[in-house]
């Protein structure tokens, strides 16, 4: 499936994939290929990266030094792709060449011996590959602005300042409650602009009074929901812990059952016995089974970026249900593995002591006179003890 029209929003989830996607999908290169891949990977990497330095809400000579470090990355190793870059006109008057090429060698091999012959032949292919490599490299080139324009990203902001300021999401978004929804909420006919104007104003006005009912009532004024540490959970066991949306109620055995796996089964009913007993309930095997358990799809968690901004992501874990027709859903969080001291080097290298798990099961399980929330996941190893790998720069890690 290809995207015809990229929309900003497809860009930024497509930007936090891509150098990912790409490692995977060149994994396994021969020896001819590794230095054309990791070229190819170095170049989609730089490019990344350059982009996520421009969106940086503020400044200093560091990272506007990293941008232009990253640029010269880029256009060092885009030559790996100029291949794809030839021109409309190239490839017809590159069969005119070839063709001129079979001529000279259809000359050259008159009145050869046989054994002569066919020497000539793989000589004259070889030369003939060679010659149109690089023909068409000189018809190709990567001489369009948009290229051009990153090297001057860095003199700009030191002059006006980051883009983040010129951004127009504000005025577009604006535009769109202002002006486009008031249209299509109107006649389209007599008077337009004065029932615009009515029905932003209406729309302010039922918008500014509940806004001032919600906080009557003690919620949140802007999402008129609880505060963020009473309704978000983060995934962990405890034992206080708020509810996070609608949950199936069914005992530890069922729970069991739904799993297929009969590994995975034995694995979650040992390690939550274990769980338990570090907790100090005494309880048996057989009547774990029967606690009542709250099976959730999903959980909200709370993620603040590199400048205290805090945004909610909703995690999913179905199980082994489908998730709207396809294959069930189990997503990846990010796990806190290792305590460090500060006299001390964090575990894992470059991922600070941090792994990626992948949800497989998620509830709150009913035992003694607590309540646990539990997440159950594969664990999983960094590779080459977290070094990040040279061309990407990320760091493999894979299960045991």
């Amino acid at each position: 499936m290809e995207v015809t029209s990229w929309q900003g929003k497809e860009i930024k989830i497509m930007s936090r994939f891509l150098v990912g996607v790409l490692c995977c999908a060149l994994r396994n290169p021969c020896p001819s290929q590794c230095g054309v891949f990791n070229e190819a990977i170095e170049c989609c990497r730089a490019l990344v990266e350059f982009y996520f330095y421009a969106q940086y809400e503020s400044h200093d000579e560091e990272t506007l030094g990293l941008m232009d470090k990253v640029v010269k990355r880029f256009h060092i190793s885009k030559r790996v792709f100029r291949q794809f870059r030839v021109s409309k006109k190239v490839p017809d008057q590159g069969k005119k060449y070839r063709k001129r090429l079979i001529q000279q060698r259809d000359m050259a091999m008159q009145g050869k011996a046989s054994t002569e012959h066919e020497r000539l032949r793989k000589e004259w292919e070889t030369f003939i590959n060679t010659e149109m490599v690089e023909y068409h490299e000189e018809g190709s080139d990567f001489n369009f602005p948009k290229f051009h324009q990153l090297l001057h990203f860095g003199k700009q902001i030191r002059r006006y300042g980051s883009l983040k300021q010129w951004s127009t999401e504000t005025g577009e978004s604006s535009h769109c409650t202002q002006l486009k929804d008031p249209y299509i909420k109107s006649n389209w006919s007599g008077d337009i602009y004065r029932q615009i104007i009515e029905y932003y104003q209406r729309s302010d006005t039922f918008a500014i009074r509940r806004l001032n009912i919600a906080a009557t009532r003690g919620k949140n004024a802007e999402s008129g929901r609880d505060t963020i540490e009473d309704s978000l959970p983060v995934v962990k066991f405890t034992s206080e812990q708020p509810s996070s949306g609608q949950a199936k109620i069914v005992t530890f055995a069922k729970l069991l059952e739904s799993v297929h796996d009969n590994h995975l089964k034995n694995t979650i009913h040992h390690k939550t016995n274990r769980f338990l007993q570090s907790r100090k309930i005494k309880i048996g095997s057989e009547d774990l089974l029967q606690c009542a358990v709250n099976i959730y799809h999903g959980i909200r968690i709370p993620i603040s970026n590199m400048y205290g901004a805090q945004k909610i992501r909703y995690v999913r874990c179905t199980g082994e249900k489908t998730w709207y027709g396809q294959p069930a859903r189990h997503n990846w969080v990010w796990v806190k593995a290792s305590k460090h001291r500060h006299d001390q080097e964090p575990a894992y290298g470059a991922l600070q002591g941090c792994l990626p798990y992948r949800l497989l099961n998620l509830f709150k399980l009913s035992a003694g006179r607590g309540h646990f929330w539990s997440a159950f996941v594969p664990t999983t190893t960094p590779a080459a003890g977290g070094t990040p790998e040279r061309a990407s720069g990320t760091v493999k890690v894979v299960t045991p």
